[in-house]
């Protein structure tokens, strides 16, 4: 019983908190970094892809689930991001899909060593 209220409490704290943190993985020869900070109603953040700023998500075009361990990420040019932890003691994830139309970008299934704070 105390473990259980230990962690809904958790839970709870952890869901009035922002998320800031930065995600770093690579397709081919290209670095991918996606940073982030949000909240499960908005947030902001960005995408770049070898040394370029591809896609930036601001307000409710960002949003992050705290239960699902995941973000997601749309905005008006047709770019999307979703990702999600795999493991969060190792901080590790994977970027699901990054889809840039512009830069016909159209990776899935990326693996990633996030910082999340």
């Amino acid at each position: 019983m105390k473990m259980t209220v230990l962690v809904f409490l958790s839970l709870l704290s952890t869901l009035a908190n922002a998320l800031t943190g930065n995600c770093v993985g690579t397709r081919g020869r290209d670095r991918i970094v996606v940073v982030l900070s949000g909240t499960q109603q908005n947030g902001s953040g960005s995408v770049s892809v070898a040394g370029r700023q591809v896609a930036r998500f601001d307000g409710p075009d960002l949003r992050v689930n705290f239960v699902m361990q995941s973000i997601r990420a749309r905005n008006a040019h047709g770019d999307v991001v979703e990702a999600r932890v795999t493991n969060l003691s190792r901080q590790t994830g994977v970027l699901s899909r990054l889809i840039v139309p512009a830069y016909g970008i159209n990776f899935s299934q990326v693996p990633v060593q996030c910082n999340l704070r």
